[in-house]
């Protein structure tokens, strides 16, 4: 294929072909008239995007949003219960 713009369907079988039907990355090549580089890249894109898949079916990038969101929080809880503990301070030092 000399054409760059290879369709989903033809990368999606291309995988298939390797990851599946355990043919060599250059036999794929040849069958479907593209280069070894391109059948390559996309059966480590497969498996990238396959290894993405956490335990609990969230994709790893969605549950590192979710820690980064956490992380956000804690910083602001613990700001909170700074400025808590210093009113507590305060207030008991004019109590006495």
């Amino acid at each position: 294929m000399k054409n760059q713009n290879y369709t989903e369907e033809l990368k999606t079988n291309a995988v298939r072909m390797v990851l599946v039907e355990g043919l060599t990355r250059t036999e794929v090549a040849r069958r479907l008239e593209t280069s070894f580089q391109n059948v390559s890249r996309w059966v480590k894109e497969a498996q990238e995007k396959q290894s993405d898949e956490a335990e609990n079916g969230e994709s790893k990038s969605l549950l590192k949003k979710k820690i980064k969101e956490q992380e956000k929080q804690i910083s602001q809880l613990q700001m909170e219960r700074d400025i808590l503990k210093k009113a507590t301070a305060f207030f008991a030092k004019e109590l006495l």
